[in-house]
């Protein structure tokens, strides 16, 4: 049995994430700055959605290791509420907060290098994938590799180290989250419950 992977469920519906996604890019760009910034992320593009809160003072890579202040994107999540949902019904499932949460893509004959999560944000946190669209990617994480399929959602030990290649001409698109392994206070509560009304409302007008 493995230690580094977890199956945690299969055929989940990836077209919801799909197509929150397809309506999100008749107006928006995937961002490269997380590849620009993050060596081994450099064939990667990505959606964030919810993320550490950075400034010209603290955007550097160790504060992306080791903040845990977490705010929503407001400008993509209200396309997303669907994906949000989702994600939502996980966290109430296993317990603890949705963290970061980010739609990862990665191209036909690409690869993510070799690599270990360091820092405080990580050692508190786990870390899952939903393979929304993917075809015979080999994920590796210490000693083990294993092939995820769409649908399927997947815990790993992002403590270790893992890469990722994709030798097929297909892109790989993974629904990427953290959970904080922690129960939610009164302001947490608040605070998802504001989010869910305020997106709601705003998604009806995109």
């Amino acid at each position: 049995m493995k230690q580094n992977f977890k199956l945690l469920e299969e055929n989940m519906d990836t077209k919801i994430v799909l197509t929150e996604l397809s309506k999100f890019l008749e107006t928006h760009e995937w961002s490269d700055l997380r590849s620009k910034n993050i060596k081994y992320h450099n064939q990667t593009k990505h959606i964030s959605l919810r993320d550490h809160k950075l400034n010209k003072q603290n955007s550097n890579i160790e504060y992306y290791r080791n903040s845990g202040n977490i705010i929503t994107n407001r400008y993509a999540a209200p396309y997303f509420t669907k994906t949000f949902s989702l994600l939502k019904s996980f966290e109430d499932k296993i317990g603890g907060q949705l963290e970061r949460v980010m739609i990862v893509a990665l191209d036909g004959n690409a690869t993510v290098k070799a690599h270990i999560d360091l820092g405080s944000y990580y050692s508190q946190r786990d870390r899952y994938h939903l393979a929304v669209t993917t075809k015979n990617s080999i994920n590796f994480c210490g000693d083990e590799s294993q092939i995820y399929k769409t649908g399927e959602l997947w815990w790993f030990d992002n403590k270790k180290l893992h890469s990722v290649e994709n030798k097929t001409q297909e892109v790989r698109i993974h629904l990427i989250f953290d959970i904080l392994k922690k129960k939610k206070d009164w302001k947490r509560k608040t605070t998802d419950m504001v989010e869910k009304i305020f997106f709601n409302i705003i998604a009806k007008l995109l």
